[in-house]
This record gives structure tokens, C-alpha cells and sequence, in this order.
């Protein structure tokens, strides 16, 4: 299985992930990035992951963002791949353009779906 990314609630092959070079996110970094593990299939610390997450956001003043519609687009990113563990990585830019999903290292039916690249550098 090839690896996958949410990118707007779009599960996606990761190459075919892109974003413009213009993205705020893309250029100055202007993002909040959280990495949570994933065991059997489920995220591990999920409630500490995102209240970080969400106060990381509140930190550089990015506001507005739904925690709840990320963490459905985490899970469905979950189901969708079959991982049963690993790294994923979680990211939402200022302009909104990089919230994404993209498992890394993760295993489905045994298998490593290979190394993750971030869709920042797409």
C-alpha cells in the first residue's frame, strides 16, 4: 500500500499532494506541526495531542480552526490506509492551505508503507 495524506478532508495518494509555493505556510513556516503515535490503529494521548495542538495554535494566534473536523480527518485518514501503527504527523499552516494528515512509517497488514515526506515540500 502506497502511502496517503488528508489534505482538506481529501484523502489522497501522497504524490499526488500539492500545494503552491506561495502558501504562507509553505514560505515562512507560519504552521503548528504535532506527531502522534499510533498503535493497533488507534492514536495514542489523543485528548493530549490536540489540546497541545490547539493551544499551539491559539500561541501564534492562528484561530477558527474545527479540532473537531481535524480529528475526524485523522481518523478517517487512519481507516482508509488500514494503519496499524506508526508515526502522523498532523500540520495546519496561517492560510489554512496545509492542514494535512500524512502517516509516517506506518504499517498496513504488516507492510511499511515506506519513509513520510511532509507535503510542505511538494
Amino acid at each position: 500500500m502506497n502511502p496517503l495524506a488528508n489534505l482538506h478532508g481529501k484523502i489522497m495518494p501522497l504524490e499526488e499532494v500539492t500545494i503552491s509555493p506561495l502558501d504562507r505556510g509553505f514560505l515562512f513556516g507560519d504552521a503548528v506541526y504535532e506527531v502522534l503515535r499510533v498503535y493497533q490503529g488507534k492514536p495514542w494521548l489523543e485528548d493530549e495531542h490536540f489540546g497541545r495542538f490547539a493551544r499551539s495554535l491559539e500561541e501564534i494566534r492562528i484561530r477558527g480552526v474545527d479540532m473537531a473536523r481535524m480529528r475526524r480527518r485523522m481518523h478517517e485518514t487512519i481507516k482508509a490506509g488500514g494503519f496499524g501503527g506508526g508515526g502522523l504527523p498532523a500540520s495546519h499552516a496561517r492560510s489554512g492551505a496545509a492542514q494535512a494528515f500524512v502517516p509516517q512509517g506506518c504499517h498496513a497488514a504488516g507492510a511499511p508503507l515506506g519513509p513520510g515526506i511532509s507535503p510542505h515540500l511538494r
